[in-house]
């Protein structure tokens, strides 16, 4: 199921991770379930077009909110 996200805190873990929490917006009422070691698939826009990365789950999801670790 596609959802849209807003990121709505970034977070500095170590000098080349950093913690994106992700609002999920536009819901529609069913809940976000969690499965652990579960990932999610980001569509991202890049200058040469929408590029689909896969990011694990950092923690479990406080719905509407999920949080993942990213390298920079």
């Amino acid at each position: 199921m596609e959802r849209a996200v807003r990121v709505v805190q970034t977070r500095l873990l170590s000098p080349s991770v950093r913690s994106l929490s992700l609002a999920i917006a536009g819901d529609d009422g069913s809940p976000f379930t969690f499965v652990a070691g579960q990932w999610i698939n980001l569509n991202v826009p890049t200058p040469g077009g929408v590029e689909k990365r896969a990011y694990s789950i950092a923690s479990a999801p406080a719905d509407p909110l999920v949080e993942l670790a990213v390298t920079q």
